[in-house]
């Protein structure tokens, strides 16, 4: 008989163990593979694509214009495509659309119009000959005969061959045609490409928010998520130190000792590839009712209400804005995207000239994988207590001692130690943030405030950083930029604690900020991460 009363929680036990496999459970492991392989995809690429460019010989200013105007477009275009989406119940096939686009668009960046391994010396003396035997006039007629005429009227004034003058001057030209041609070419690569392409990550996170809805574990969200982190770091170490081994441009090239970036291209193809197979297993269709019953719920709400619950709530949440709290908050919220930005486009490039090698910028990828993944799973812990909002002072204080070694190291190896704060600066910071809105936010406005977050830091601050980063960077240099922006995070950090010492005392305290200092939120998904 005792065996027979044991049957029921054996059968229970066994409907639980064929949920699990290797310990994950079954119903999330399309999420978790969809976020590994695709940020494994951009983490064989991105970690490289600014010293991809810096090959290109494309200018910073140029390079921050290239990279810094992907987050302007996702910023206007992805609520059009999420409306789009909404309308015509469509994600499904735009999901498709998009990942092929942001497949391409990236794939676009290896046929620029110049070959890095191409060998400068052979292209030089054969332009040499071309011109000064007038064999195949590469320019044009009035600037070869004002060449001519300079070469005979000074023959007598310079020490040196005036053929060698006039090839040096026409390969200069030549140069400067080519780089702006690249330039051109990448440019509307990224902005015909980041148009469709945008909303591909937006569809996939919306289908797993949606699956966690489902089983009342939207908590759960962080977990997802953290495979994506893990998908990056690990691809941009194995990736970049197998390029550094194996794949560098032939002896005879100009640029012999530098780094063939191809192979990325290719691994990111193939990596996008089965992101986007295992995507089209994620349930879209779940969406299409969710409109229509959250409409009714408001149809009922309004028939007893003068102005529908939910539009004055959202009010009420954008009216929470003006708070000088939340004030301060944004203007963090924007500053750390910017620092974020510079960092990401511009350290390698950094300390490329400071004679870094792809093995050292593989080893820094790894580092930033382990000091993130760690952060997220203490997150949790030092948010509750510690506060969101200390945490992210902490956060500010890390991003300017790091921003201040970059400006000042000499030795790019020095820079491994310093990378463990990126732990902090990025994951601590992010969860903070995350935990900050999801305690203060008012019911019902909890969407739109995240909504802000997310554009204000993803979009308009690191935007930001790569266009400002790449023209200071052009017209100052490296280490003056970094510390300029150390700086700013010390101002920020001073302004941030003196407007929550003094307007503690002339607001209310029902905003809710008192809570963040000790209050978990288990709804950002702090505690699962």
């Amino acid at each position: 008989m005792a065996k027979d009363e044991d049957i029921p929680g054996d059968a229970a036990t066994q409907d639980l163990k064929k949920d699990k496999v290797c310990g994950f459970n079954r119903k999330y492991l399309i999420p978790k593979g969809f976020y590994f392989f695709f940020f494994a995809a951009q983490g064989s690429l991105l970690p490289y694509l600014s010293l991809y460019l810096k090959q290109l010989e494309l200018p910073a200013s140029q390079v921050g214009i290239i990279t810094g105007i992907k987050p302007y477009i996702a910023f206007f275009f992805i609520p059009v495509w999420s409306a789009i989406a909404d309308k015509y119940r469509i994600s499904r096939l735009l999901f498709f659309i998009s990942t092929i686009a942001i497949n391409l668009g990236l794939l676009s960046y290896a046929f620029a119009p110049m070959d890095l391994c191409e060998d400068k010396s052979l292209r030089n003396v054969t332009k040499f000959h071309r011109s000064v035997e007038f064999h195949g006039i590469p320019y044009n007629i009035s600037y070869m005969e004002r060449v001519t005429e300079m070469a005979q009227d000074s023959s007598d004034l310079t020490p040196w061959p005036q053929g060698d003058q006039i090839a040096f001057e026409g390969t200069d030209t030549y140069h400067s045609a080519k780089k702006t041609q690249v330039f051109l070419y990448l440019l509307l690569v990224t902005v015909f490409f980041t148009v469709i392409s945008c909303p591909s990550l937006t569809f996939g996170d919306s289908a797993t928010v949606q699956l966690l809805r489902e089983n009342n574990e939207t908590h759960k969200y962080g977990k997802q998520r953290l495979w994506g982190s893990i998908g990056w770091g690990m691809m941009a170490f194995l990736v970049g130190a197998a390029v550094s081994k194996t794949h560098l441009c032939p002896p005879g090239s100009a640029k012999r000792k530098d780094v063939n970036y191809y192979p990325c291209f290719y691994t990111y193809g193939g990596f996008m590839l089965i992101a986007l197979f295992i995507g089209l297993k994620l349930d879209f269709e779940k969406n299409k009712s969710e409109p229509d019953n959250v409409l009714l719920e408001d149809i009922e709400i309004a028939e007893h209400s003068s102005e529908p619950p939910q539009r004055k709530s959202v009010l009420k949440g954008i009216q929470s804005l003006m708070t000088a709290h939340y004030m301060i908050f944004l203007t963090t919220v924007f500053y750390v995207g910017i620092a974020m930005g510079l960092i990401k486009v511009f350290l390698f490039w950094h300390l490329k000239d400071l004679g870094g090698t792809q093995m050292l910028f593989s080893i820094m990828s790894g580092v930033n994988c382990v000091a993130e993944v760690t952060v997220y799973f203490l997150s949790s812990r030092l948010i509750s207590s510690f506060g969101a909002v200390r945490v992210l002072w902490l956060g500010l204080m890390c991003y300017s001692f790091r921003l201040f070694f970059y400006a000042f190291v000499k030795n790019p190896w020095y820079v491994i130690p310093i990378e463990t704060l990126s732990g902090v600066t990025t994951a601590g910071v992010w969860a903070s943030l995350m935990s900050f809105v999801g305690n203060t936010s008012v019911e019902g406005a909890t969407f739109t405030l995240q909504g802000i977050l997310h554009s204000v830091h993803w979009g308009l601050g690191h935007g930001c950083g790569e266009f400002i980063g790449g023209f200071f960077i052009s017209a100052v240099g490296a280490p003056r930029t970094f510390a300029l922006f150390g700086v700013l995070s010390l101002a920020d950090l001073g302004a941030y604690v003196l407007i929550d010492h003094f307007a503690t005392k002339t607001e209310s305290p029902g905003d809710g900020y008192e809570k963040v200092s000790t209050k978990k939120s288990p709804e950002t998904g702090v505690d699962d991460e």
